[in-house]
């Protein structure tokens, strides 16, 4: 009688026991996962190293830069909460304003510029900025205000700026 029973347990216990196979996948699957969070991980960090070296180059010439700030009324997810302790801010936030008001820049300074995508406000009064130096700031779509006053920009140069950047509000020459 025992013995008739302990038949019924095992396959019941069998049952029970838990199987791996739902954890089992191939070694190509996993390189292929790895390979996919790589590249996403370093188009992150390519922005961000191109916005530091393009701040640094701006603070350089004598110029200002302001991130966009986090609102402090809502919070943030955990991983940003906590990165935000551990990381420098153009990993972060985007730079919004750049100020080059008085400064030196030239032309070939504003290449500078160019890679801050995210850019909304750009002052340029009094710079030593041509039409040529314009061309830089065609590729910015988000910019919404741009100070030109003190330049040495033509209507030509203007003209072709409006005809890149249409939303784009130029106060100056």
């Amino acid at each position: 009688m025992l013995m008739g029973m302990a038949m019924p347990l095992a396959k019941l216990l069998s049952m029970l026991t838990l199987k791996r196979r739902w954890a089992q996948f191939s070694l190509a699957t996993m390189l292929a996962v790895v390979t996919v969070l790589c590249v996403s991980l370093s188009v992150v960090v390519n922005r961000a190293h191109r916005q530091r070296d393009a701040a640094a180059s701006i603070k350089a010439l004598g110029g200002y830069v302001r991130y966009d700030e986090p609102d402090e009324t809502a919070s943030e997810a955990f991983p940003r909460e906590f990165l935000r302790r551990w990381l420098p801010r153009d990993y972060l936030d985007e730079v919004r304003a750049v100020n080059l008001d008085g400064t030196q820049v030239t032309d070939a300074g504003l290449a500078h510029v160019q890679g801050l995508s995210e850019l909304g406000w750009l002052c340029l009064g009094d710079a030593h900025v041509t039409d040529a130096g314009l061309a830089h700031l065609e590729r910015l779509t988000g910019l919404q205000v741009l100070y030109l006053d003190g330049t040495q920009v033509t209507d030509t140069g203007l003209a072709k700026l409006r005809e890149a950047l249409p939303r784009c509000k130029v106060i100056g020459p």
